[in-house]
């Protein structure tokens, strides 16, 4: 699964769950981030990934809001695309 696929996948699921367009576009672009950051297949993908990428933003001092959704699009991403 391509980085582009999953993301357009998270969208989808997002848009099914009601989020707002500013919130979808919000979370998709920190997706984006994400996979970026780990750069690996999406199949290789670990919850430690997760922690790594989160605690980047942390050491960035970027805001608590900030990280929180970076967190809660990886558990979206992770639950209902990854499964």
């Amino acid at each position: 699964m391509s980085y582009d696929s999953c993301v357009n996948a998270a969208i989808i699921e997002m848009q099914l769950r009601g989020y707002s367009p500013k919130t979808i576009d919000s979370y998709s672009n920190n997706l984006n981030r994400f996979l970026l950051f780990i750069d690996k297949p999406v199949d290789d993908l670990t919850t430690e990934d997760v922690r790594s990428f989160l605690l980047s933003l942390i050491k960035k001092k970027l805001s608590t809001s900030y990280i929180n959704s970076a967190y809660f699009v990886c558990q979206l991403f992770f639950k209902s695309v990854l499964k």
